[in-house]
């Protein structure tokens, strides 16, 4: 004669065991934000990726934010490191550090300031920035920003 108790616990211990297997295969990325403040004006990214080693160049990574879509898309804020692990890089000459800001009529690029990176953890990255740029007619300008759970593309 058979149970009919034993099948509801093990067709309960079947969907427990399905349905926590099944939420490991699809991680959700982590919540992305990257906002900046240019010149007392506050923004935030609509699109923004990170790179390592951007077209190929070695030594050279890339965080690049800006707003638009796929076929108008506008850089704003481009920094180039020469690695994304955590820890602070200083902007300013002789640094291969950079942060340029891509004003609509104008590319300012940094003179002195820093960038953190917080934490690089499953192709994600978080920190924040501030700057002191300069335009071409030699006019200093000022931003930061912060930034988190920015994907990065190898």
């Amino acid at each position: 004669m058979k149970n009919k108790y034993t099948f509801f616990p093990l067709l309960a211990l079947i969907l427990t065991i399905s349905i926590s297997n099944w939420s490991c295969f699809d991680p959700e990325p982590p919540y992305h934000i990257f906002t900046w403040t240019f010149d007392g004006v506050t923004d935030t990214s609509s699109l923004d990726f990170a790179s390592l080693h951007e077209f190929g160049t070695a030594g050279e990574s890339k965080i690049i934010a800006g707003n638009g879509y796929a076929y108008y898309y506008e850089d704003r804020v481009w920094i180039s490191l020469p690695s994304l692990n955590s820890g602070t890089y200083a902007l300013g000459p002789g640094t291969p550090d950079t942060l340029k800001y891509f004003d609509i009529l104008d590319t300012l690029n940094a003179i002195n300031g820093t960038i953190n990176i917080t934490e690089y953890k499953d192709s994600y990255i978080s920190g924040n920035f501030s700057a002191t740029l300069v335009n071409h007619q030699g006019t200093n300008k000022s931003i930061s920003g912060n930034f988190s759970g920015v994907e990065v593309d190898p």
